[in-house]
């Protein structure tokens, strides 16, 4: 997420399917408490260190979001996207683990290919947010990518 790490809550395709509002409720809770945190994670990095330092604790504190919401059981009507949301999530977040570790060794073809690869799931992940109609996480997600 620099603020490269995104939450991705979505799946594609357009519906009028709303989350129920306790469902919204908890899961706007848990985005909103994870955005608070990722507020406090420097995303000026200067030195590749630094970059690595900070996406390394904003990729801490998605993944517990991702696990918070996992526990979430959604409306039968959304499961599916839900689910696809939550893999969807976790995938972005293996990517930039990669990342990562490509920029560790200095292997700048691979560094390339796994941030063009980021990018296009931040894409999706803002898109596919939106669907399933949880304003907090939709927001967090698109802060996140600053």
């Amino acid at each position: 997420m620099a603020g490269t790490a995104t939450l991705t809550l979505g799946a594609c395709g357009g519906s009028t399917v709303r989350p129920t509002p306790h469902f919204a409720a908890i899961a706007t809770t848990i985005c909103a408490d994870a955005s608070a945190q990722l507020a406090g994670v420097p995303v000026h990095a200067t030195t590749l260190t630094e970059l690595v330092r900070d996406t390394q604790r904003q990729l801490a504190i998605v993944r517990d979001e991702l696990t918070q919401l996992g526990a979430l059981t959604a409306p039968p009507a959304l499961s599916q996207r839900f689910a696809a949301a939550l893999a969807a999530g976790r995938a972005e977040t293996a990517a930039i683990a990669a990342l990562i570790g490509a920029i560790r060794t200095g292997d700048a073809t691979r560094v390339a290919t796994l941030a063009l690869r980021a990018r296009s799931v931040d894409a999706r992940a803002r898109s596919t947010m939106a669907a399933l109609r949880l304003g907090e996480c939709t927001r967090a997600a698109a802060a996140r990518t600053r």
